[in-house]
Parts: C-alpha cells; sequence; structure tokens
C-alpha cells in the first residue's frame, strides 16, 4: 500500500483522506509510516502547484522518515471530438 500526499493549487494538503496543514503534515506522516518506512510516499500536485511548495513538501516528507518517494504526474488525456 502506498501512501498518499496530496496538494491542491488552493494550498490545501492531505496525507491519503486526511485533511493537513504545514505543522500537521510531518505528525501525520510519521503515523502512516509507523512500522512502514519502506512504503512508497506519493506526492500528487494539481497542475498550477508551485514547484516549490511540492518541493518544501518533499523535504517535510523525508523529516517524516520516508525513504521511499514519488511524484506523481497526470498525462494529458487525448480530446476526443464527436463527429455529428
Amino acid at each position: 500500500k502506498n501512501i498518499s500526499v496530496s496538494l491542491s493549487v488552493k494550498g490545501q494538503m492531505a496525507v491519503n483522506e486526511e485533511t493537513v496543514n504545514e505543522t500537521t503534515l510531518i505528525p501525520a506522516l510519521q503515523k502512516e509510516l509507523k512500522d512502514k518506512s519502506d512504503f512508497l510516499v506519493i506526492i500528487r500536485a494539481d497542475q498550477g502547484v508551485a514547484y516549490g511548495k511540492v518541493e518544501q513538501v518533499m523535504e517535510l516528507t523525508k523529516q517524516a522518515g520516508a525513504k521511499r518517494i514519488a511524484i506523481a504526474t497526470q498525462q494529458e488525456q487525448e480530446k476526443v471530438i464527436k463527429a455529428q
């Protein structure tokens, strides 16, 4: 099972489904990582989130004890145009 950290363009954050902020991010991750430090933490950021913010969250994730971190990328979906 992976652990997901989500960042919204409005500045909201969540660890899995639990809403967190910069102060509660590390304790929430430490709780999820307890006895599972080999789990993969996937950072998912909405398009438009500043890269610096993603870097900051990645650093906090490391401080929480995560050993495996990935940044999720969303592939652009092809637009399908229906002929009428």
